[in-house]
């Protein structure tokens, strides 16, 4: 059903990103591996473009320098609660360390590769347990030629296969005695060609429910088997994930497809000119370095000698010359430098790159990254709601059930409804959040403007509301902010001091006013 994608695919492949594999070609051995370049690409500007691409959705969504992500209750009043909000914030860094201390980023540098080229990218994720306790999460991204998979009317994998060719050694090294017999023995002969097709596959068990619990592998949500190609054969016995372990981000939807399409897609058609062009001018550049020659018939007397130092007899000088052929490579050069500016531009290049100045002040790296988020606002919000979230929540629940985060205060387990949201406070998020405060904070010395005419103005702002909703956009952590209870009690306690202190001065007051008072009781005003 892909046969036509896989078509395009691979011409990406062979123009975007080279070693990526080859869909149409069975890799069973290390030989088969396409080592050698391709002369068929004449131009690396796309393969540079797409690198800058997917590195930079790297660092500006899922930096392995910082953390990206933090968790926040649905429920306002235990976001107001310290207690609740300081653990939630542990959390949120538990769970990252766990990520950043795992493969995930080594691994999600390959997905973002290729989202960008191919459209499509997917990433498993697996809990690795050890005597029936968390040990580590492993991730992989599987490759696009291996993947396959059906999805549910939201888009999301319903089932996933991952075709494989293993060799017989790799098989008996997974699977051990529950390997069949024909393969055990290839194994025991050391057999280390990549023949044998294996077929992994996921599934949702519909009797089944996630407790939250650590529960036996029959009895979790989503089952796995794997299984021979050739004959449907089963290879050990079933497993089973409490969520999809599978994730698949595409870069944008192609209507009536499983399958996304990509910046490099877009700009394929100038990929292939570019390489068409530089190949013609690579041509008629060796006509100027090594130009033909023209000769009078017969003016010629001895053998043609081309080689250094080479002597050849003609009978008058003007018998032979070099043949000019007058090439424009300006022209060449223009619609080549058109070409390469296109691709950029298709790649967001020019958007993302620093300027040739020497630094970049913070305003400017501001700026860049608030056109970052209005460029590729709609790939973000499609990369959250496929990718991301379902990361996060499932390693948050995964720590949750193996006891890997700290107990929940009382707070949070006798709330109603204690559900977490994710918010992402990458480069790009950051800049959304930094360009809300800055507003906030333009409409608040206004305001502030405006009460020094009239104070009045000032009575239509909730400057509590306004000082939480700041410390939200800057990302406070919760341990600066008081509690809402110890807020109240000092502005009480103020509020008497300055109570106290008016009634003194009105006594003060007073008092030097009757001290004034002549003896027969009148003022000396009136006197």
């Amino acid at each position: 059903n892909r046969q036509v994608v896989q078509e395009q695919w691979d011409l990406v492949r062979e123009y975007v990103v080279p070693y990526r594999g080859q869909f149409f070609k069975q890799q069973t051995q290390e030989s088969a591996v396409e080592w050698r370049e391709n002369r068929r690409v004449f131009d690396s500007t796309a393969i540079n473009a797409n690198n800058t691409l997917s590195s930079s959705l790297h660092g500006a969504i899922t930096n392995p320098s910082h953390q990206w992500f933090n968790f926040r209750f649905l429920d306002d009043k235990l976001s107001e609660d310290r207690e609740a909000a300081q653990w939630l914030r542990d959390c949120s860094q538990i769970t990252f360390e766990n990520l950043r201390d795992s493969n995930f980023n080594l691994q999600a540098n390959e997905c973002y590769i290729d989202l960008t080229s191919f459209g499509t990218a997917f990433l498993t994720k697996e809990v690795l347990e050890k005597d029936g306790e968390f040990d580590d999460l492993l991730f992989k991204s599987t490759p696009l030629e291996e993947s396959y998979f059906e999805q549910d009317y939201r888009g999301r994998i319903s089932i996933f296969y991952r075709k494989m060719n293993w060799s017989a050694t790799m098989i008996y090294s997974k699977f051990g005695d529950d390997t069949p017999d024909d393969i055990k023995r290839r194994a025991k002969e050391n057999a280390t060609d990549k023949d044998i097709c294996i077929v992994f596959a996921v599934y949702k068990r519909e009797d089944k429910e996630d407790t939250g619990r650590i529960m036996t592998p029959p009895e979790r949500p989503y089952g796995y088997k794997y299984f021979l190609h050739d004959n449907a054969e089963q290879i050990g016995s079933e497993g089973g994930y409490y969520s999809m372990p599978a994730l698949v981000m595409r870069w944008r939807n192609t209507a009536d497809s499983l399958w996304g399409n990509s910046p490099a897609m877009i700009a394929l058609a100038d990929i292939l000119t570019l390489n068409q062009l530089v190949e013609l001018i690579l041509d008629s550049l060796e006509k100027v370095v090594d130009p033909a020659l023209k000769v009078t018939e017969r003016g010629l007397l001895s053998d043609l000698d081309l080689g250094p130092a080479g002597i050849n007899v003609v009978r008058s000088m003007d018998d032979m010359e070099a043949f000019e052929s007058r090439a424009r490579f300006d022209v060449a050069e223009l619609n080549r430098s058109n070409l390469q500016s296109s691709i950029r531009s298709i790649f967001y290049v020019d958007q993302l790159e620093l300027k040739d100045s020497p630094a970049m002040t913070a305003t400017e790296v501001q700026v860049r990254y608030e056109l970052m988020q209005r460029l590729l606002g709609p790939t973000l919000g499609r990369l959250e709601s496929d990718f991301l979230d379902p990361l996060v929540k499932s390693t948050f629940a995964d720590l949750m059930r193996y006891k890997r985060l700290p107990p929940a205060p009382s707070s949070v387990q006798n709330a109603e409804n204690p559900t977490t949201l994710v918010e992402y406070a990458g480069p790009m998020a950051r800049a959304q959040k930094l360009d809300m405060a800055q507003s906030l904070q333009s409409y608040l010395g206004a305001v502030a403007q405006l009460g020094e005419i009239n104070p009045e103005a000032l009575d239509k702002v909730d400057w509590d509301q306004a000082v939480a909703l700041l410390a939200e956009y800057h990302q406070v952590e919760p341990k600066v902010l008081k509690p809402e209870a110890a807020v109240k009690k000092e502005r009480k306690d103020r509020k008497q001091m300055e109570n106290r202190m008016a009634e003194a001065q009105t006594v003060e007051q007073e008092g030097k006013a009757q001290a004034a008072m002549p003896p027969g009781g009148a003022p000396l005003a009136a006197v």
